[in-house]
């Protein structure tokens, strides 16, 4: 596994202040005329000069410019497997396709180390390029991943490989596939406290530590979570933000999303929106489904909730002290919900979370 990058959360600060990312090649590149090498491609030392606005130490020096795609054509997700990178980062599979990006798996074969290699297009699915507004999300998603990625749970960003066709992230690897599979597959949680607990509190002072740095996730699920033996790692910033407060009501998964992202008339605090996406990840680790399709009145189950705070407890197989633990993340009030230091110590108070199956 890469090594996690060891600095302060000072340091971090001052990193995600400095940082800013040029994701549209064109501006990066026609300032003159590049020299080409023989091979049609442009030296790595002029290209580096001229992408310096990069986040440093994180651009890749040695980067192999390709050639780009002609106006009109948009190279399909399968079509990037068996490309090189570098000469010996090879994209060997595809991983998970989402609306912000594509990941693969890839293989450095110079030192014969897996990576996950996230691809961000510079293109519309027409060809054309991505407008302003487009360019920024991405920027954002990197900034604030690379912001916050020194945390032991939260997956390492480790490169930037700048390419004319898309800007390709460079991961760290979790070989054992997402937290959604590790549930509904592989049933690993299936009455297993000890396991419950130490995800979940893995997972907690993952966001915890991206709260202190004044970053909201906006889109905590467990398809978001990788795993990598009993270790978890958050991922995923696409939707992350640090604005406090948003009127973004469309951000997240429905299944995730707090009350309060249903009210289009108000803005909405992040902080306690992220809170209320673990509620609904403990009660996946622990019961292995939702409790509802979304916190509003408008779902059965959601407002039978709203009537009677001790429902989940009888529809749910979950013990009398997670109720509690739910009761006090699952508060409509975002105001009076509980933070992310005082869940951590909840959790590690209460010794049980799953009912006990019964055996006749």
């Amino acid at each position: 596994m890469p090594l996690k990058l060891k600095i302060s959360v000072e340091e971090e600060l001052e990193a995600f202040k400095s940082i800013h990312i040029q994701t549209k090649s064109s501006e990066l590149l026609d300032e003159k005329p590049l020299e080409k090498n023989d091979n049609g491609t442009a030296p790595a030392t002029v290209i580096e000069e001229r992408i310096s606005i990069l986040i440093p130490n994180l651009l890749l020096t040695d980067l192999q410019i390709l050639p780009d795609e002609p106006l009109g054509l948009h190279p399909t997700p399968e079509s990037r497997v068996g490309k090189y990178l570098m000469r010996s980062l090879e994209i060997k599979g595809i991983l998970g396709t989402g609306a912000y990006g594509i990941v693969y798996s890839a293989m450095d074969h110079s030192h014969q180390t897996w990576y996950a290699l996230k691809a961000l297009s510079k293109k519309r699915i027409n060809g054309a390029p991505l407008d302003r507004r487009q360019r920024e999300f991405q920027s954002r998603e990197i900034q604030l991943h690379y912001a916050a990625s020194a945390h032991p749970n939260i997956v390492s960003l480790l490169r930037i490989i700048d390419d004319p066709e898309c800007t390709y992230i460079v991961l760290q690897y979790c070989p054992d596939g997402d937290l959604f599979s590790n549930i509904t597959e592989m049933g690993r949680f299936v009455v297993n406290d000890y396991l419950i607990r130490a995800t979940f509190l893995q997972l907690l002072s993952a966001v915890q530590h991206c709260h202190k740095l004044g970053i909201y996730h906006r889109d905590l699920k467990p398809e978001n979570i990788l795993v990598d033996g009993t270790q978890v790692f958050l991922a995923d910033f696409a939707l992350s933000t640090t604005d406090s407060e948003s009127d973004d009501h469309g951000c997240g998964s429905t299944f995730y999303m707090s009350p309060e992202c249903f009210k289009s008339s108000e803005m909405y605090r992040c902080a306690p929106n992220d809170v209320w996406s673990l509620g609904v990840i403990l009660v996946n680790l622990t019961c292995g489904r939702n409790p509802w399709k979304q916190a509003s009145p408008l779902d059965a189950n959601y407002l039978a909730y709203l009537e009677d705070r001790s429902i989940l407890k009888s529809t749910l197989p979950l013990s009398n002290e997670l109720n509690d633990i739910l009761v006090t993340i699952f508060e409509p009030d975002a105001e009076e919900r509980i933070t992310t230091e005082e869940l951590i110590t909840a959790v590690t108070t209460y010794p049980t979370f799953s009912k006990p199956l019964v055996t006749l």
